[in-house]
């Protein structure tokens, strides 16, 4: 029973996430909302690569 949460609780976020994806093309368009979740996951690679690169000069 608990796997079947986890299972259902995964799945309803899921499905959240993709209809508010699809609420924000309808109501900005299908390339804004694209060109903002690019935007996004270059700073998010921006942001993990500055973490890393912290990190690993600390440990020296």
């Amino acid at each position: 029973a608990t796997i079947n949460l986890m299972f259902m609780s995964h799945f309803q976020d899921v499905s959240r996430g993709h209809f508010t994806v699809r609420r924000l093309e309808r109501q900005y368009g299908e390339d804004a909302v694209h060109a903002a979740w690019q935007a996004l996951q270059a700073q998010d690679a921006r942001v993990r690569e500055a973490r890393r690169t912290f990190h690993a000069s600390r440990a020296d």
